[in-house]
């Protein structure tokens, strides 16, 4: 189903992949490294997670049913929460911050 939302390992993975079609090259300096050891990659990832729940990306612009969108929701969130028990701050004025304060 959504797959890419398993784990924090998986959804690294997959900002790295696009990352690599947006600006192109085989240079891994410039990919988010897993796992998470630095404060400016658990930012990136949890901008990154904070997009994943915005209404048109979580519900694919209503392909998905409502079920699949609350099990998407899950997903992203437990990522986050992974992120914020591995001790990275994030802002909490963002949409994702509201539901992890």
């Amino acid at each position: 189903m959504h797959e890419k939302y398993d784990s924090l390992k998986k959804f690294v993975e997959d900002m790295n992949f696009w990352y690599e079609l947006k600006y192109g090259g085989d240079d891994k300096s410039d990919h988010f490294e897993y796992p998470v050891i630095f404060q400016t990659t658990a930012t990136a990832i949890f901008h990154e997670l904070d997009c994943a729940i915005s209404p048109e990306t979580l519900n694919e612009d209503g392909e998905i049913s409502a079920e699949e969108a609350d099990l998407k929701f899950k997903r992203i969130l437990a990522i986050a929460i992974q992120l914020q028990r591995k001790g990275f701050t994030y802002d909490k004025e963002t949409e994702l911050g509201h539901y992890l304060s």
